[in-house]
């Protein structure tokens, strides 16, 4: 069920994580027969209208803002909104009020998948994708006529019904122009940031028609190419004759972009009428080849299993279709019984991205090999990142990655941890019951040639778990680095004594669920190595 919901990412810069209340049996005039989703602002509800039993999804505002004015406003701004937009591409109201712990909103309950899932999946051709960005292009055009901004358009909030049917939902941060409880939302971010308009995200308030225009189009190049852009975009992935619509939709200008929605509707239909069979046929084609050969290439050169190690046990949790483009993990036996785990990310774009993993693969192994060859060298962690590093910035343009490098030495109880863009590490001893947290405060590498970097060097004895993730980042704001390690405590914690895959998955799991949306999720992933 949860792939079907479309509320699950708070986009309100208040919005916080809360633990799941428990289930009311009735909210108004519904009874409730589960919960769909909960966030920090709202929970969602599976209901039924008692005397019809219409199947309805119902909105609760959480209690923690019952008595937060702002917050009241806009939850009732936005049942006004999705009652104004009455439209068959929008989400449609049943009803709204207040109930004994505050207020509701009762809305259709869509029986379909978001659009996040097909992208996803790669299952879009060129014309599905035109036919869902027109669909998605006639709900904007309702929704600007009566003055409303979307202000958070993203796959997510796109749901498609089994018939096909594009539905438009969660109007949680919409705007109606010149609205008061709109208006009382600037600042901090509000939306979300791979797609929201230069404007949009220099101000909240900016918001135009424009702004919804700009989201738009960063979807359709995402079904087109077949992956999220996380704010990467290269359109020379896209078909010729479509990358000047695509372009002009994701103009950094307003004076650039498309104004009117109108506008885009006449570029793609012309589009579809002139050149899509053309585009279909030898771009189309030739790009998933691309990937394809990418991704089959990637197989190569980066580990997809864990290596059996004497007295060491691993557990490994990450995307569950295999290492997406630009990511790797290596688990390499050096001399001494010593063990070495890397773990890297490419902070490019996809093709970019999945070029560059191998270049860095190139460097590492020569560098690796000099310790594996001989067992007189003592592997140096600083010396080793400090070199990789200074190697990278050669170029002035160089690749910019995120590496983690646990070094494991149990003949001499230790290990040594750096980690440059991912932050940190757990440290679980038997004597004690709470982890200990490791921090690094590394930037990424092939950033700035002279560059120091600290490192943790700790005793490692029998049964100490050693976890890290690599969900924090750096780049990240202190809370929401300090947010991400909260809720690995909390799993971590009360999962230590389970086998490092299940302890691993649960972590995972936990932090997909929190993780910042300007992160790709496919790139996440969570290590854990314990000494037996």
């Amino acid at each position: 069920m949860k792939d079907h919901l479309f509320y699950d990412q708070p986009t309100l810069p208040t919005a916080a994580a809360q633990t799941q209340d428990s289930i009311p049996k009735r909210v108004g005039p519904y009874a409730i027969e589960s919960l769909l989703s909960h966030g920090g602002m709202s929970s969602l509800y599976l209901g039924k209208e008692v005397q019809t039993k219409k199947v309805v999804a119902i909105k609760v505002l959480s209690p923690s803002f019952v008595q937060n004015q702002e917050m009241i406003a806009q939850f009732l701004e936005e049942a006004k909104i999705i009652s104004i937009a009455d439209h068959t591409n929008i989400i449609k109201l049943y009803g709204q009020g207040k109930w004994q712990h505050g207020l509701y909103i009762a809305m259709e309950f869509v029986q379909g998948v978001s659009l996040r899932q097909f992208i996803d999946q790669h299952s879009l051709s060129l014309k599905r994708s035109l036919n869902i960005t027109l669909q998605v292009c006639h709900a904007l055009l309702h929704l600007h006529t009566h003055d409303i901004i979307h202000r958070d358009l993203k796959p997510e909030n796109i749901l498609i019904t089994e018939s096909g049917q594009v539905k438009v939902v969660d109007f949680g941060v919409a705007q109606l122009r010149d609205s008061e409880a709109g208006h009382k939302m600037g600042g901090g971010t509000i939306g979300t940031p791979s797609y929201m308009a230069p404007e949009q995200v220099a101000n909240p308030l900016n918001a135009t028609y424009a702004s919804d225009i700009f989201s738009l189009g960063i979807i359709l190049y995402e079904m087109v190419i077949g992956k999220l852009s996380y704010g990467h975009i290269q359109l020379s992935l896209v078909p010729k004759n479509l990358r000047p619509i695509i372009a002009k939709a994701i103009a950094p200008s307003l004076k650039d972009r498309y104004e009117d929605v109108v506008d885009l509707i006449t570029a793609i239909s012309l589009y579809s009428k002139e050149s899509l069979s053309i585009d279909e046929t030898q771009q189309g084609a030739a790009h998933s080849e691309i990937l394809d050969s990418l991704l089959s290439a990637q197989k190569h050169f980066t580990t997809l299993s864990l290596p059996d190690w004497d007295q060491i046990d691993i557990g490994l949790a990450s995307f569950q279709n295999g290492e997406p483009l630009g990511v790797t993990h290596d688990f390499i036996k050096l001399p001494n019984g010593n063990r070495l785990i890397l773990t890297a990310e490419s902070l490019s774009g996809q093709v970019d991205a999945a070029l560059y993993i191998a270049y860095l693969k190139g460097m590492l192994k020569p560098m690796v090999a000099k310790y594996e060859q001989n067992s007189n060298i003592t592997f140096n962690i600083d010396r080793f990142a400090t070199e990789l590093n200074t190697t990278l910035c050669q170029d002035k343009d160089s690749a910019k990655f995120k590496l983690n490098i646990l070094f494991l030495n149990p003949s001499d109880d230790q290990y040594t941890f750096l980690s440059c863009g991912y932050h940190s590490l757990w440290h679980s001893t038997p004597q004690t019951a709470v982890p200990k947290l490791i921090t690094h405060d590394n930037p990424i590498l092939g950033l700035e040639k002279s560059q120091n970097f600290s490192h943790t060097n700790d005793n490692w004895y029998g049964d100490d778990i050693l976890i890290f993730h690599t969900f924090n980042d750096s780049r990240l704001p202190a809370e929401k680095q300090l947010l991400i390690e909260k809720k690995a405590k909390e799993v971590i914690v009360k999962n230590l004594n389970m086998a490092l895959p299940a302890l691993c998955k649960l972590t995972f799991d936990e932090l997909i669920s929190h993780i910042d949306p300007s992160l790709s999720k496919e790139k996440r992933s969570v290590i854990a190595v314990q000494r037996l």
